[in-house]
This record gives C-alpha cells, sequence and structure tokens, in this order.
C-alpha cells in the first residue's frame, strides 16, 4: 500500500510570521542606517540650550535626589541620562547621543506598528516618513525626553492592539510595563491612556469578544498596575503644578493649532506662512480621500484607524482647551508629541490607499508627502538656520571678554551658561521683584566696573525690564549684543551708583478705569518735580517708568501708550506697553486698589530737527482698543541735532512692546545690531 506524503500549504501571512524575509530586513537595516546618518549629521552644531541644560544638571544630581527635584516632567528620562552620562560623559556629543539611539527604535517601531496594524506598504511608507520627518530628527538630537515618550506611545498602542486581539498574558504584562514607563516620562501620556479607553469603549459595542469579562478585566488590571505605581510619584507631581509661573501671552486659539500642526509635520525651522500653506494642502489631500473612503469605521481595519484618529485628535482637542483655559503655557508642539507618529502613520496609510486605487497617484502622493518633510529637514539642517538658542556663542563672549572686575547677571536659571562658561568674573541670578530689585542690584554690584545682564528673549522673569531700566540710568554708557535667542547688556557703572526705585507723583486720571501715580525717569532725562525744558540730544533713547492704579475690579487687560510728539503734534516715536502688578499679571487679575507699572523706551529719530518736543501718555484696552480718558501731556523737552553719543542701545528691549510674545520691535537705528529672533517657540 503506497502512501502519498501529505502536503501542507501556509498561507501568506504564515509564511510571514515563520521567519523575517531577507528583502524586509535590508530594507529596514537600510532605513535604520539612513535614520542614524541624518540624526548624526552635525550632532553639535547648534548649542545646548535651556531645556537641554536643565535634563543636564537634573542628570547630574545624586540618583535619590533625582524624582524629587522641582523638574516639572516625570523623572524616567532623568534617570536614564544620569546612568547615560555615567558612561558617555555630559558633553554635547554625548548627552544628545541617547535621543539619537531611541530615535532609531522608533523608526523602527513606526514600521512594526504599520505593517502589523495595516500592510507592509503602510510600514514602509512609516519608516521612510519617519526617517526624514523634521520633527522626529530635531527632538533626535535634543537632551530632552520628547524621543521616548514618542517611542512608548507607539509601543503602548502597538501592545493596546495585540492585547485585545490576541491576549496573551506576556502581551498584557509588556502593556502594562509600558504604560508605567510612559507614565513616568511625560505627563501628556495620560492624553494617550484617555484615547484608548475611548477606543475600548466605542469597539466594545460592536465586538462581542470585547463584551466577555476577561478582556474587560485585564484592561482594567493592566490600566490599574500603571496607575498604582505612579500614584507614588503622585505627591511630588501635586508638588510641582503648585511651582508659581509667570503669565505668558497667548495667541488665538486658531493660531495655536495650526502652529502646532505645522510644528508636528514641518519641524521647526520653515516659517510659519509656509508651514500654514503646507498644512492646508496635507490637510486637504487628507480630507480628499477620507471623506468618500467606503469602508465601515466598525470593520477591522476601521476599528484600527478609529485607534489612530482619537490619538491623534483627543491630544489635539485637550491642546484647545488649555490654549483657553490657561495662561502660563504657550502652545508648543512638544507638549503633544505623542500624536507625531500616529500623524505619520495615517499619511502613510493614506499613501498606500491612494497607491492601492492607482499606482501613479500613490506613487505622486509618496513623493509628495517626502517632499514635504524633507523641505522641514533640509531647513532644519541649512547652514545659515538656527532654532536654538545661542548659550554657547554668548558664553564664549562672555567668558573672553569679562574680568575678576565684572559682574554677569542672568534674568533666569544660569545652568544654560554654567555649562559653557569659563570668565572670570562671578556669574550671578538677579529675581527681579519691583520691591527688592534695587536693593539686590545695589548689593551684587558693589565695589563692580561692568555689569553685563543676559537675558533671554523668551523671558517673562523682569515682564518690566526693570533690571534693565535701572542699570541703564545709573550708567556712564552701556551696549548691547545680540546673540540668536539672547541680549547681553554691557553697562559702565557711575561710581556708587544709586537703584533705587523711587516715582515722581503725577496723577492723571483715566476714567473709571485707572490713575497715573507716578513717573520713574531711567536713561535720556533727569526728571524733576517741575520737569519741563528738559533737553535730550536726537538719535539717543529714552527711558520712563510709570506707576498705575487700579480704580474698580474686573478689570481688562489695560496698556499705556507713550507717543513723542513734535511742535506739530505730530508722532514720532510711540511705546505701547500692557500693565503688569507686582506680580506681573496683566489688569485683568488685579483686584482694586491694586497698582503696576509699564516701562517704556523711546528713540528720538536720528536727524529730528532742534526744537520742542512733548511726550504724551493714554490708556486704552488692549483687547477692544477702547481709549480710556483723553491722552494726558506728562512732559515737553527740547531736542537737541543729532551728534554721535556715547549711549548705544535699541529703541526697544524684549518686552517693551506689543506683538512677539507681547513684543513688537522697532527698528533700530543703522548704529544698533540687528535683533535676531528666534523663530519659533521652543518653550519648556
Amino acid at each position: 500500500m503506497s502512501t502519498t506524503p501529505a502536503t501542507y500549504h501556509l498561507n501568506p501571512n504564515q509564511q510571514h510570521k515563520s521567519g523575517p524575509r531577507s528583502p524586509e530586513m535590508l530594507f529596514l537595516l537600510l532605513g535604520l542606517l539612513l535614520a542614524f546618518a541624518l540624526r548624526i549629521y552635525d550632532l553639535t552644531a547648534e548649542s545646548i540650550w535651556y531645556d537641554e541644560a536643565a535634563s543636564i544638571l537634573i542628570a547630574r544630581r545624586p540618583f535619590s535626589e533625582i524624582a524629587f527635584l522641582p523638574a516639572i516632567h516625570p523623572p524616567l528620562y532623568f534617570y536614564l541620562l544620569h546612568f547615560w552620562m555615567g558612561i558617555a560623559g555630559d558633553s554635547e556629543f554625548a548627552v544628545r547621543m541617547l535621543s539619537v539611539l531611541t530615535s532609531l527604535l522608533l523608526v523602527a517601531m513606526l514600521y512594526r506598528i504599520g505593517t502589523s496594524l495595516f500592510s507592509a506598504k503602510v510600514g514602509g511608507w512609516s519608516m521612510a516618513l519617519g526617517i526624514i520627518s523634521p520633527f522626529l530628527v530635531f527632538h533626535a538630537q535634543e537632551t530632552r525626553m520628547y524621543t521616548l515618550l514618542m517611542l512608548l506611545t507607539v509601543s503602548a498602542g502597538y501592545l493596546l492592539w495585540k492585547s485585545v486581539n490576541s491576549p496573551r498574558l506576556a502581551t498584557w504584562t509588556l502593556l502594562a510595563l509600558t504604560l508605567t514607563l510612559g507614565l513616568y516620562t511625560h505627563y501628556s501620556f495620560f492624553l494617550f491612556l484617555l484615547a484608548a479607553n475611548l477606543w475600548i469603549i466605542l469597539r466594545a459595542g460592536h465586538n462581542p469578544v470585547l463584551g466577555q469579562g476577561r478582556t474587560w478585566l485585564s484592561w482594567l488590571t493592566v490600566q490599574g498596575v500603571a496607575l498604582e505605581v505612579f500614584i507614588l510619584y503622585l505627591p511630588i507631581f501635586i508638588s510641582q503644578l503648585r511651582i508659581p509661573r509667570d503669565p505668558i501671552p497667548q495667541g488665538s486659539t486658531l493660531s495655536g493649532l495650526t502652529g502646532t500642526l505645522g510644528g508636528l509635520l514641518l519641524g521647526p525651522a520653515l516659517p510659519e506662512v509656509a508651514s500654514l500653506v503646507i498644512l492646508l494642502l496635507t490637510t486637504g489631500l487628507f480630507a480628499g480621500f477620507f471623506i468618500p473612503y467606503r469602508q465601515s469605521l466598525l470593520g477591522e481595519k476601521g476599528q484600527v484607524l478609529t485607534l489612530f484618529l482619537l490619538w491623534l485628535i483627543v491630544p489635539l482637542a485637550s491642546l484647545l482647551a488649555v490654549i483657553n483655559l490657561q495662561t502660563n503655557w504657550r502652545p508648543d508642539p512638544r507638549y503633544v508629541a505623542l500624536v507625531a507618529p500616529t500623524l505619520l502613520i495615517l499619511l502613510a496609510w493614506l499613501i498606500a490607499h491612494w497607491e492601492k486605487i492607482s499606482p501613479p497617484a500613490g506613487f505622486i502622493a509618496g513623493l509628495g508627502g517626502i517632499l514635504i518633510l524633507s523641505a522641514g529637514t533640509i531647513a532644519y539642517f541649512w547652514p545659515e538656520s538656527m532654532v536654538r538658542d545661542d548659550a554657547r556663542g554668548l558664553s564664549q563672549y562672555l567668558s573672553a571678554r569679562v574680568t575678576d572686575q565684572d559682574l554677569v547677571l542672568t534674568l533666569d536659571n544660569p545652568f544654560p551658561f554654567e555649562y559653557y562658561y569659563r570668565g572670570e568674573a562671578p556669574l550671578s541670578l538677579i529675581k527681579v521683584r519691583p520691591e527688592s530689585v534695587a536693593a539686590d542690584l545695589g548689593q551684587l554690584s558693589a565695589g563692580r566696573e561692568r555689569a553685563y545682564l543676559i537675558r533671554w528673549f523668551k523671558t517673562v522673569s523682569d515682564p518690566w525690564d526693570l533690571a534693565s531700566f535701572l542699570l541703564e540710568r545709573e550708567s556712564h554708557d552701556f551696549t548691547y549684543q545680540d546673540f540668536h535667542g539672547y541680549r547681553s547688556s554691557e553697562f559702565h557703572l557711575r561710581d556708587n551708583p544709586s537703584f533705587a526705585l523711587e516715582a515722581e507723583p503725577r496723577i492723571v486720571k483715566f476714567g473709571e478705569a485707572m490713575d497715573l501715580q507716578g513717573i520713574s525717569w531711567g536713561v535720556g532725562l533727569s526728571g524733576g518735580p517741575n520737569s519741563v525744558d528738559q533737553e535730550i540730544q536726537a538719535g539717543n533713547p529714552l527711558s520712563l517708568l510709570l506707576q498705575w492704579r487700579l480704580l474698580r475690579s474686573g478689570a481688562s487687560d489695560y496698556a499705556a501708550r507713550l507717543q513723542l510728539l513734535d511742535g506739530m503734534g505730530k508722532v514720532v516715536a510711540e511705546s505701547a506697553v500692557l500693565l503688569r502688578n507686582q506680580a506681573g499679571l496683566y489688569s485683568s487679575r488685579w483686584a482694586a486698589p491694586d497698582s503696576g507699572w509699564s516701562m517704556h523706551r523711546l528713540l528720538v529719530p536720528a536727524g529730528s530737527p532742534a526744537g520742542n518736543y512733548y511726550l504724551e501718555v493714554s490708556l486704552y484696552d488692549h483687547a477692544t482698543g477702547v481709549i480710556f480718558g483723553e491722552a494726558a501731556p506728562i512732559v515737553t523737552l527740547r531736542v537737541r541735532g543729532s551728534s554721535l553719543s556715547k549711549i548705544t542701545g535699541p529703541t526697544t528691549a524684549p518686552g517693551d512692546k506689543l506683538g512677539y510674545r507681547g513684543v513688537k520691535f522697532l527698528r533700530p537705528a543703522s548704529s544698533f545690531s540687528d535683533l535676531r529672533m528666534n523663530r519659533v517657540g521652543l518653550s519648556r
């Protein structure tokens, strides 16, 4: 009796699971090599900036102290960096290399999740977009936790799908571990948990499996383990919420959302207009296919899409709520970095489906996606581009210039400069408060010939600009040197300077809103009880500090406008500044009869004809433009003809005029250095 050997036929999925295919592994390897090359390129070209220096400072602390520091972020990344620095050191290259390696794992996970949950083409396009993504490249070159956050979020999304559809104890256990690590990496990970729960609930009504108690019990147990472990950190989290933070002017909800999405797609280097245009084109391309897409979202592929859409929408909706409800954080793509991977995967899914419908259309869509993201990456690497603050350049400039008879003051934590600074002059932090700034400056500058003041352009530590105001007034002359993201001010101090902040009484009533209580004269005018016929050289700056008193609570955000008018009533210079009280809050948050200040800088234009000019102040509602009362003249001055002056400086300083972060800079005279602004708000 003859027997015929049995023949077994494996389906493609079984063949794929039997072992990795050589072409697939080669594709993945080549992709990771390209990703590594992009992320290692020019790794130390830009300076360690404020947040990176904070990471290094925290990671240098003893292991037992790291979790208890007021870092505003959970401690996992700082622990990893602590061990990494123990092995690799704390050079710029070494500390950023940890993020480079984490980013490579992220690129590999993009391929894995795209392939497993969608198709090989989606996985390939996900990896390709991830390799070139300017947002991913930028954070791979930064000593912060955002690349780790994205890696853990992608891993959690993958494990969630696998656990629900193919329940295994090992998969549920890995999911619990990943959720725990995510919560200990960044607080925004809670938004992924929220999206995951919404997905489970939406899917439960259409999938009998999820109605079984075992799956629900496993999911609740996994979450419970992660949350119970996080409870150990809860007291520290609560203490971090109580850390006082200065208010920050917010933009509109729409601008915050478009800026965030543009940053997630195109990174930090492209101008906002280009980002918005490309964002709208990309959104239109996505909508053009998604709207007519006829496959039910309740099917298997539709359920995957639902997970990714919730993963995208929930964090962005939460960001919108934050924009509308608070004033202590500025919208920034990094705060919702966990949605960057799902955005790339959704774009990859779109390209793959266009390719399925029409190969030429798919090729065009894929090429367009690569070119769009490449534009952001090229802009980031462009030699003239700089997106991080230049703490290194400023520190080297000061280190070579100062002597032991000088003083270097910084308004913010000095750790970005401590990382680089090697100068002989002491580096001191000054916390500017109206009631104590004069005494603090007097004590720190005693016996010093020169004082250097470092101001970060994004700072809100001295919203009135009192430190510059007083140092200018008590100096023989002063100059400014701008670096990317910073301004260094050099003051040649007078003998025995007096930094007393005394206001000359000057009561002017502006309707039922505010009273002008007094004036403090800064550089340019000496002032006095009967200050008329003051003189100033054309081309020179002048500054005044106005003191205000609120007449009734429930006010809006008021702004004061100071104008310099010639004898014909023509405005030749002006300064508009939001009022802030002693706590740095805008007037809408004052309680009558609270007091506040507005500091104004003006430049008498070079070439102004000699003659009598006068200063006039008015008060208006910043939101509506409604003016209260009439403009009030406060001083008359005589302008002398132009000549070279010992005093050189900008017409304005950070925090002086409304516009960028509440600041609008007038163009300085040609003798002043141009102000180079950071193109993106890289906040903490």
